[in-house]
């Protein structure tokens, strides 16, 4: 691909041609969600992929807490394999006919693009039998993911949006410990409809969540089973419908349900143009904040740069930080190894984004860590008999920390590193609101938990 030619006048940058070299594009179908395409609002996200006979999509959100006992807890011992505090899957969108659209054996043409200045999906395919095209992308301002399919059949065929749940085990270690029970998300998940609406509800252990999706096109609902509600159309040979989903969880509403119907209710009355339109409006804000522009002998570099700012923004602006396995794109149902917080790995989401000119993209991470500081102090006199705070490595996101193989009393590390990062962010920002809520009461509590461990040597000096 051709370079674009920087005109050396930041305000002359077209910022769509220039971000176009380093959209993601793929000339064959992904049959599989390991290699899909990302989209996301930095809150609700989802993993955009192609099987041979649907357009799929698993939807996630980075609040839909599972939630396991209160207090310290251990990481790897069986009994909590299954049963520590984990993030669970909204549930998967697919849409389609049936027919082996996406199968590489009929292809004529395909092409998806993950283009990043606009930050949306675009699929198209065809073959001797039918036609597709759609666009996908997550509304931040409306707060759903939408999506605009069309298609051409050469016979009369049905389609069928399907909004599903299949709860599964989380896997926390891979496949190290594999537990026979039924996963407790398999468990109690409940699909309806009404005259426009399909929705998924889903009791967890301290929360519950719904899922509810809105078609503007000629279909009808139908609650299909338990875990599954679709919108399903008259036999014909074209199609052309926009569906807006939403998530809404019982921390954010008492009435989960009737949130999320308002909110693809309110997306819907707007409609698909304008929603596009304010997506794009807010991207190129987004992108307009900071500029790359290296050699070209560096352009893998800059492609890195360019794909991980969109990463970032897309799944950094929740009330929680994402995890630094999936963030916001686990693709296989419950699946989520490494269900916890680490220390050494989250703090990679928060270091780029104050030279990259978005701190508020750290935002989420220091909440959490704030949120967390008096369960850090407990553990300190806990586990030392010190006063201050003790951050360690692995933590849940009620901020308790684990307890095992002697984490709270020998991983004395991350304490004076996380106090770091929220001086760099005052500094960066000069935010007295900052600094006062949350910056200074970490610094203080971990800075008093280490003049505790500080010891005083015979020769004068202090060690730890």
């Amino acid at each position: 691909m051709s370079r674009f030619t920087f005109p050396g006048n930041l305000a002359a940058v077209d910022y769509s041609a220039f971000l176009s070299q380093h959209d993601l594009v793929y000339l064959a179908p992904a049959p599989d969600g390991i290699d899909g395409l990302p989209v996301g609002n930095g809150d609700l996200g989802a993993m955009v992929w192609t099987p041979s006979d649907h357009l799929h999509l698993q939807i996630n959100k980075t609040d839909l807490w599972d939630d396991g006992p209160d207090g310290p807890f251990g990481s790897w011992g069986d009994a909590e394999e299954e049963s520590n505090t984990m993030l669970r899957s909204a549930g998967a969108l697919s849409l389609g006919h049936g027919l082996p659209i996406f199968d590489r054996l009929y292809l004529t043409d395909f092409a998806a693009r993950l283009r990043l200045a606009e930050a949306e999906v675009e699929i198209r395919a065809a073959s001797p039998f039918a036609k597709m095209s759609a666009e996908v992308f997550v509304s931040k301002s409306a707060g759903v993911l939408v999506v605009h399919y069309q298609d051409w059949t050469e016979e009369k065929l049905p389609r069928r949006i399907e909004l599903s749940r299949w709860g599964t085990r989380s896997l926390p270690h891979w496949y190290q410990k594999v537990l026979r029970a039924v996963p407790l998300s398999l468990t109690a998940t409940q699909a309806g409809c009404d005259a426009e609406h399909v929705w998924i509800r889903q009791p967890l252990r301290d929360m519950h969540f719904a899922v509810v999706a809105r078609l503007d096109g000629p279909a009808r609902p139908h609650r299909l089973h338990n875990r599954a509600a679709a919108f399903v159309s008259e036999p014909a040979t074209e199609f052309e419908g926009t569906v807006c989903v939403a998530v809404v969880n019982s921390e954010e509403a008492d009435d989960p349900l009737a949130a999320a119907m308002q909110r693809v209710d309110a997306a819907a009355t707007q409609g698909h143009t304008a929603l596009r339109q304010e997506h794009q409006r807010w991207w190129g804000g987004f992108w307009q904040a900071s500029f790359v522009d290296l050699p070209p002998e560096q352009d893998y570099v800059e492609n890195l740069w360019y794909l991980n700012s969109y990463h970032l923004a897309s799944c950094c602006q929740g009330r929680y930080p994402p995890n630094h396995i999936y963030a916001l794109w686990a693709w296989n149902r419950d699946v989520f190894p490494w269900i916890h917080y680490y220390h050494w790995n989250d703090q990679l989401h928060t270091w780029p984004v104050h030279a990259s000119g978005h701190a508020e993209l750290a935002l989420p991470y220091y909440r959490y860590r704030r949120a967390m500081l008096e369960h850090a102090m407990e553990d300190a006199r806990q586990a030392h008999n010190i006063e201050g705070a003790l951050y360690t490595d692995v933590a849940n996101r009620k901020g308790y920390q684990a307890a095992a193989e002697g984490i709270l009393s020998h991983n004395l590390t991350p304490g004076p590193q996380i106090a770091a990062d929220f001086w760099r962010h005052w500094q960066y920002t000069r935010d007295e609101g900052f600094l006062k809520e949350y910056a200074y009461p970490v610094i203080r509590e971990v800075a008093r938990f280490y003049t505790g461990v500080l010891k005083r040597r015979e020769d004068g000096c202090y060690t730890v």
